[in-house]
């Protein structure tokens, strides 16, 4: 074991698996109780104390920040896939949820007590990687999105989000339509979804990208303003 490369290794602890719902269903059948939450609810209070986790069975919800001056800051979506809320805290040992969270859809979600479900985590190594492994992930996605992101106005976290789906997912036609609701957005700019609006109408205007049928539609000539208006700022 000790001779072998970090890529075998990471083969070797590998979990196909990710920690939600699924992962832990006989605990939650037995151990936590269902609920359900309307659209548009908020299901936890930045700040409160985590006396629960949930974990998502049907449904969307959104984690935004709520600043002192009244700003949002939007970091994140879960659904059902790798959607538990209050775990973060918990493992971290932490007294206070870190975010605000609110049902974009009607939500159907298990809660259970926090002390339960962090005893059954520690007590079995292998929902321990599969914690392990989630947090890891988020944690680098988020690193990455803030030095990338960091002190970038919306409009321009924008245009090089718009330039590296282009990048990613051209082919020989000329256009790529960006398969992305305005919530997704939010929550991967990290930008309330009313500024999203605004900054899809000004790049629109400004002939950076196409807005069809409520899609992005970015062309090699709208690829190209957006590059061209990123160096001009030192961005890219």
């Amino acid at each position: 074991m000790t001779n072998m490369k970090l890529t075998q290794l990471w083969q070797y602890y590998q979990s196909d698996n990710l920690f939600n719902y699924a992962s832990v269903r006989p605990f939650l059948e037995e151990y936590g109780e269902m609920v359900q939450f309307s659209k548009g609810r908020q299901l936890i209070e930045q700040g409160g104390y985590p006396e629960f986790v949930y974990f998502i069975v049907r449904g969307l919800v959104v984690g935004k920040k709520i600043y002192r001056d009244g700003n949002e800051f939007t970091y994140f979506l879960a659904d059902n896939k790798a959607g538990n809320i209050g775990l973060l805290e918990v493992l971290a040992h932490q007294v206070h949820y870190a975010a605000a969270v609110e049902c974009l859809t009607d939500v159907t979600l298990v809660k259970v007590p926090a002390p339960l479900i962090y005893q059954k985590i520690m007590e079995d190594p292998v929902l321990l990687r599969e914690c392990v492994a989630l947090l890891a992930n988020d944690l680098y996605e988020v690193s990455n999105k803030e030095g990338r992101f960091y002190r970038l106005r919306g409009i321009d976290r924008a245009r090089i989000y718009f330039v590296e789906y282009y990048e990613n997912n051209r082919s020989d036609e000329d256009r790529v339509a960006v398969d992305k609701k305005q919530r997704e957005f939010s929550a991967e700019l990290g930008i309330s979804i009313r500024t999203v609006d605004r900054v899809i109408k000004e790049l629109t205007k400004t002939k950076e990208i196409q807005y069809v049928n409520r899609k992005v539609m970015i062309t090699a000539t709208n690829y190209q303003r957006m590059m061209a208006n990123l160096t001009n700022k030192g961005v890219s």
